[in-house]
């Protein structure tokens, strides 16, 4: 049973008697009870408010003449004693599903329905954001700020669906790669790469389902590491009691970090990923270590490309190799940027592709 509302029915001397068998200290009783019983109200007549009274219960939400009800909801309930309880506590019975907190409550797991108001907001938000003008850097921000922050809040509760999850995955993918929630091309790099730790050659952003069996597992640590502990054995990732991973307790990160798929650590990062670099530099160098870029060599292979000849140096096949260690070119290009003639080298590039 879950009441809703239900502070329209308490009694304040209940409150006051409650924090001190509770034995907190009088200042804070003194202001707690300061809180709850400063409240007055008036009555509204032919649009004029007449005199203030104090209310006798009830936690500013309203009186017990409030038009806001409580409700009860019921599953698995013998109806002569639901209907009992709603006698005896004068609430009506709500219906389920109904939101709370603005998550949908269920008898059951979610349901891929229930979750369609956190894709629609997601998808609504991609929308306001106005994010095709901005680099891929930007976006991989926001991907991170906002767009994840948006179904952690979901993920700490339940179990969602493997279906939203995978979609949620999808828009974010479509988000960094083009600032729409749909993306119809194929992706420069696969997405189990780009959330990857940046020390492993990824973007760091966090992948949906394991990042939602993480937080609930915060859930299972707290019940097997509680003194009246419901569970006597938790597996797998647990010890004699002890998260074997960390020696702070569990947090949802470091179980993230146990759950995720693993990849050898770049040497690259740390250069990539310069404090000094600008974001969107950091983000194209990021794709060069990948060799994700377009180039011609792939062009020509997606017939985009009527061939694969650097059109630089015009001697060898444009591949990310050939274009950013052997071309002559790009060598002198750089040997320009180390004497401070960068201006003189890049005015040639853009002639040269002219």
């Amino acid at each position: 049973m879950d009441l809703m509302k239900a502070y329209d029915f308490v009694i304040l001397e209940v409150c006051a008697g409650a924090a001190s068998a509770y034995n907190f200290p009088p200042s804070f009783s003194k202001l707690l009870m300061e809180c709850i019983t400063s409240a007055s109200f008036s009555l509204s007549l032919n649009g004029e408010l007449f005199g203030f009274f104090p209310g006798k219960r009830g936690l500013r939400q309203g009186d017990p003449v409030s038009p806001l009800k409580s409700y009860a909801y019921f599953s698995g309930v013998k109806t002569q004693l639901k209907q009992d309880i709603l006698t005896i506590s004068g609430f009506k019975e709500g219906t389920l599903p109904f939101k709370y907190l603005g998550v949908a409550i269920t008898a059951g797991r979610l349901k891929k329905k229930d979750c369609a108001e956190l894709v629609d907001k997601i998808v609504e938000r991609i929308r306001s954001l106005g994010a095709q003008r901005l680099s891929y850097a930007g976006r991989l921000v926001l991907v991170n700020a906002v767009l994840t922050s948006m179904y952690t809040y979901w993920a700490s509760m339940f179990v969602l669906p493997k279906g939203v999850l995978t979609k949620v995955d999808a828009i974010c993918r479509s988000f960094l790669w083009e600032g729409k929630s749909e993306y119809s091309r194929v992706p420069l790099l696969s997405w189990a790469k780009i959330c990857m730790p940046v020390k492993e050659g990824g973007l760091g952003i966090k992948q949906s389902g394991y990042w939602n069996k993480a937080s609930i597992g915060k859930l299972v640590w707290w019940i097997a590491a509680h003194p009246d502990k419901l569970w006597d054995l938790i597996r797998e990732g647990f010890d004699d009691g002890l998260w074997i991973i960390g020696s702070r307790g569990y947090t949802v990160k470091s179980c993230y970090d146990w759950l995720r798929d693993k990849n050898v650590q770049v040497d690259w990062h740390k250069a990539v990923w310069c404090r000094m670099a600008l974001p969107k530099h950091s983000f194209i160098a990021w794709l060069i270590s990948n060799g994700a870029l377009q180039l011609k060599d792939k062009l020509a292979r997606l017939q985009i490309s009527q061939d694969d000849i650097c059109c630089l140096c015009q001697s060898a096949s444009e591949t990310h190799h050939h274009l950013f260690e052997d071309c002559q070119f790009s060598r002198n290009l750089l040997q320009g940027a180390s004497s401070g003639r960068v201006r003189s080298y890049a005015e040639e590039c853009i002639a040269c592709y002219q």
